[in-house]
């Protein structure tokens, strides 16, 4: 019986994992993720609200799988090894990444104070524990899902103040949307970047530049995704969206979308699609092709209007 590795129990994974059991596969399969629990981050961030969290140690004893909690290090192709912060090295034999995304890095000082939040790195319980005692809020925006959480801290009753370095990814829509945060009382601040996020332990205010400082306890930065593939000791071309140079070694999910993506519309029944046609060809069926849908200009119209009528 050969081993299938998954690292990364987002939508992608777990939904390969549900799929390779229904077709009782015999695999035994071994889940990584360096979290306890997976949850929606799309739906968090549009709605502030964790609903449909899975607790992973639950699902793998259901699923009949082995799960490890910890963070990946490292991945040795040559040796097919992945190392641990702190589990011992384990082999692979059929390694399948399902990573995701992850926030771009910025220059800003204070990233490491409590209240700094990367869109890619939310953990709910902390942002609910925070909300509680805060009022004061600042999002440094560059996609629609930057606006989105705005909107929605604005809704639950928030002090909202965004930062824009630019606003294409509006289109023809920049206009509207400005006149829409005017009308709903956030202040925002365009062409500019954030330098620092002031205080000791805790966020106590916001500088940008152009040279501007104002309170705010809380500071979400939307500053666009990567694909997560800095786990490997060499460097791996993703070829034909789900395979690279080495043998037995697969990408699903977020980690192979198109880094120009500023709507994400499509990211969950993508993540679905790539894990179905994956489990069929590892079992032996046809090769996964799959071709990413290319969002029309009234897609984008249509999420930029739904925010309009929020």
């Amino acid at each position: 019986m050969r081993n299938l590795t998954i690292i990364g129990a987002g939508e992608s994974g777990i939904n390969l994992v549900k799929f390779l059991r229904e077709k009782e596969a015999e695999f035994k399969i071994l889940l990584i993720d360096k979290n306890d629990y997976y949850f929606d981050k799309s739906e968090f961030i549009s709605t502030l609200t964790c609903n449909n969290k899975l607790l992973i140690s639950d699902f793998a004893t259901k699923m009949n799988i082995e799960f490890i909690k910890d963070k990946v290090l490292k991945i040795n192709l040559k040796s097919r090894k992945i190392y641990f912060k702190e589990y011992q090295a384990r082999e692979f034999d059929i390694l399948v990444i399902a990573t995701g995304l992850v926030s771009k890095r910025l220059q800003i000082e204070g990233q490491h104070r409590q209240g700094f939040f990367y869109l890619s790195d939310i953990d709910p319980f902390d942002v609910f524990n925070l909300l509680k005692v805060t009022n004061e809020t600042t999002v440094y925006v560059s996609t629609i899902l930057g606006l989105k959480l705005a909107l929605c801290l604005k809704k639950i009753g928030k002090e909202v103040k965004i930062v824009f370095s630019d606003l294409d990814f509006l289109c023809d829509y920049k206009e509207k949307i400005l006149d829409f945060l005017q009308q709903k009382n956030i202040d925002f601040y365009l062409h500019a970047i954030i330098e620092e996020a002031i205080g000791e332990s805790t966020i106590k205010a916001i500088k940008i530049s152009p040279l501007k400082v104002f309170s705010s306890q809380l500071l979400f930065v939307d500053s666009g995704f990567l694909a997560a593939l800095d786990l490997f000791e060499e460097g791996v071309k993703i070829k034909d969206n789900f395979f690279c140079d080495y043998e037995d070694i697969y990408f699903i999910g977020d980690v192979i979308r198109s880094q120009k993506d500023y709507f994400y519309l499509t990211n969950k029944e993508d993540a679905k699609l790539h894990a179905r046609l994956l489990s069929d060809f590892i079992l032996g069926g046809n090769f996964p092709y799959f071709t990413p849908k290319q969002i029309t200009i009234k897609e984008k119209e249509d999420a930029i209007l739904d925010l309009l009528n929020s």
